[in-house]
Order: C-alpha cells, then sequence, then structure tokens
C-alpha cells in the first residue's frame, strides 16, 4: 500500500516515475479547480507546474514529514493558495 509517507521519501530521492504519477493524476483536478477564477490557461498551468515544485522542494526540505493530510490535498492546498497571490496582484 502507498501511503503519504511513502510518496514523500520518494518525492525526496526525485523519483521520476513518482513525480509524474503525482503530476498527471492531479493536473485535470486542479485545472478545473483553477479555472473558476477566470485566469489565462497559460497560467493556470504555470502555477500548477509551480506548485508540484514547491511540492517537491518542500518534501526534501522535511517540511512535510509530518503530513496530516494526502499528498494530492497538500499540493491542491499550495495551488491554491498561489492562485490567490496570482489574482491579489492582477
Amino acid at each position: 500500500m502507498i501511503t503519504p509517507k511513502n510518496v514523500i521519501d520518494l518525492l525526496k530521492k526525485d523519483d521520476e516515475k513518482t513525480i509524474r504519477k503525482l503530476y498527471d493524476e492531479n493536473k485535470k483536478g486542479f485545472l478545473i479547480f483553477a479555472n473558476r477564477y477566470h485566469l489565462d490557461a497559460e497560467d493556470v498551468l504555470d502555477i500548477y507546474q509551480d506548485a508540484v515544485i514547491a511540492l517537491i522542494e518542500n518534501a526534501k526540505k522535511g517540511k512535510i514529514d509530518d503530513l496530516q493530510s494526502s499528498v494530492s490535498t497538500y499540493l491542491f492546498g499550495i495551488g491554491k493558495f498561489m492562485v490567490f497571490q496570482k489574482l491579489k496582484r492582477e
């Protein structure tokens, strides 16, 4: 069984298969969520990619070792914050 801890450990090791799977499995849902805010499609995709990078960096820094939610929920939280920051700037 794959647990959030397993995924975090694999992200720390830059496991390409895990990163790709996480990226692909969450992309559609995030794009649907973010499109509610009427941002440019390219901006939404950039935000998603930045959120994935931030997730990987946080895993490597040990910031999510005790994550209480799923990795996907955490990723969406990062992305949601980035969407709101973008809206605030515009």
